[in-house]
């Protein structure tokens, strides 16, 4: 756990990690993610496409978090924070 000066974690653990879904899928994740209250990081990669020459795709990359990023930590978090 990362704890900034104003007492924010900006560095929850991760849950998992997963890459090379489409828009669509990453849109559904996302609002599962948020239905459970987790929090989220979200990578983009264009890459040339093998079937098509001069053509690109777009993969993408979703990590899940146990809270979001940023939330105000409580001081049981910040207590253990000041002491490792």
């Amino acid at each position: 756990m990362v704890i900034n000066e104003d007492g924010y974690d900006t560095d929850p653990p991760v849950i998992k990690k997963m890459s090379g879904m489409s828009l669509n899928e990453l849109i559904e994740m996302l609002r599962g993610a948020e239905t459970l209250g987790l929090g989220v990081r979200v990578a983009n990669y264009t890459s040339p496409d093998s079937n098509l020459t001069g053509s690109y795709t777009d993969s993408w990359e979703l990590t899940l978090l146990e809270d979001v990023p940023l939330q105000k930590a409580d001081e049981e978090d910040v207590a253990r924070a000041e002491r490792s």
